[in-house]
């Protein structure tokens, strides 16, 4: 039933692309997240919680 349906689509080679769209973009945020040296900056946001006065003040008052 599916093969008739396929035969004559002239479009077939859209999931394809968009599956290794999806796949290349997935890797790349994976990549960014897991890849990037960015521990410095993690550590002021963890810190944000429990720091009192204003968001970005650096003075410890």
């Amino acid at each position: 039933m599916y093969q008739e349906f396929y035969r004559d689509s002239a479009l077939l080679h859209l999931p394809l692309f968009t599956l290794i769209f999806f796949v290349a973009f997935f890797v790349a945020v994976v990549a960014w997240v897991f890849v990037m040296n960015r521990k410095d900056r993690f550590e002021r946001m963890a810190q944000l919680p429990l720091s009192e006065g204003r968001i970005g003040s650096t003075n410890d008052e």
